[in-house]
């Protein structure tokens, strides 16, 4: 089950960008992302993916999705992302699944994490 949704986000974000594809794994079932998403508890990852790339410098390389209750008392979905700077570090950062908002950020050198140019 979580094969398949895996390829399908992969091919969904394979055609949106040519660059290449960051590992993406999910910690529940499918059918519970699928309910997820249809009850939009879960925006799209793709959004995500562009708030990313125009305010912080790095590539994303992996991809968790999870719900989890370290934020809330309620369990919310998280988005766990790794991103590689160019000077190779990487920076683990946290956000809400629902609105992407950055709930958690850890790495070295995070002042050059930040893109300025925003």
């Amino acid at each position: 089950m979580k094969t398949r949704i895996l390829l399908t986000v992969m091919l969904i974000f394979m055609s949106w960008q040519s660059v290449a594809m960051p590992h993406i794994e999910y910690e529940e079932d499918l059918d519970e992302v699928t309910a997820a998403v249809k009850s939009k508890e879960i925006s799209p990852f793709i959004d995500l993916l562009a708030i990313i790339e125009r305010d912080f410098n790095g590539r994303v390389i992996k991809v968790e999705l999870e719900k989890d209750d370290d934020y809330s008392e309620d369990d919310i979905w998280i988005y766990e992302i790794k991103i590689l700077d160019a000077d190779r570090n990487v920076v683990k950062a946290d956000f809400d699944a629902k609105t992407f908002r950055l709930l958690a950020i850890k790495g070295h050198k995070l002042e050059r994490f930040f893109n300025q140019n925003r």
